[in-house]
């Protein structure tokens, strides 16, 4: 079974504009290697350090969509990262979140975090909310946010 989460961001970057920006941040937090060129995440996907896959692409807004009707937010780019199901979980889930933690502090516009049918993250208007399970949104991993983070429930993303 493939365990992948999302990043959705609603800004004026491209889907390559976002990749290179989201490479760098990557290569700074030791998540994806010195030698990974900056178009890579925006064309066929690349690995991280701990074997998840990711990739960025433009996102076209569907009308119909939960996080347009309901919260207001319509995402321009999406980074998917799929994770390697056979080692390092839990590791690989708290890399995606630092990652998500830099792109949020670096790049403006609302985001939607979402994975397993759960939206775990939004942020609009510059306020980051995140839902509220305790066994996911651990101490350590809400420190790797910026903060403020609010803790509340999030509309489901089925």
């Amino acid at each position: 079974m493939a365990i992948s989460y999302g990043l959705g961001l609603s800004t004026d970057l491209s889907a390559e504009q976002f990749a290179r920006e989201t490479t760098l941040i990557g290569q700074r937090l030791g998540l994806y290697p010195p030698d990974l060129e900056l178009e890579q995440l925006a064309g066929g996907g690349a690995t991280t350090t701990r074997n998840s896959w990711s990739r960025i692409r433009p996102t076209p807004p569907e009308p119909w969509q939960p996080e347009i009707t309901e919260l207001g937010i319509t995402t321009r780019v999406r980074m998917v990262i799929r994770l390697d199901t056979d080692d390092q979980l839990l590791e690989q889930e708290d890399d995606f979140i630092a990652l998500v933690g830099q792109i949020l502090a670096s790049l403006p516009g609302d985001a939607l975090m979402s994975g397993l049918d759960v939206l775990w993250l939004v942020r609009k208007n510059g306020v980051i909310d995140v839902n509220q399970a305790d066994d996911f949104w651990t101490p350590e991993r809400l420190a790797l946010l910026p903060q403020p983070c609010n803790r509340r429930p999030i509309p489901s993303n089925d």
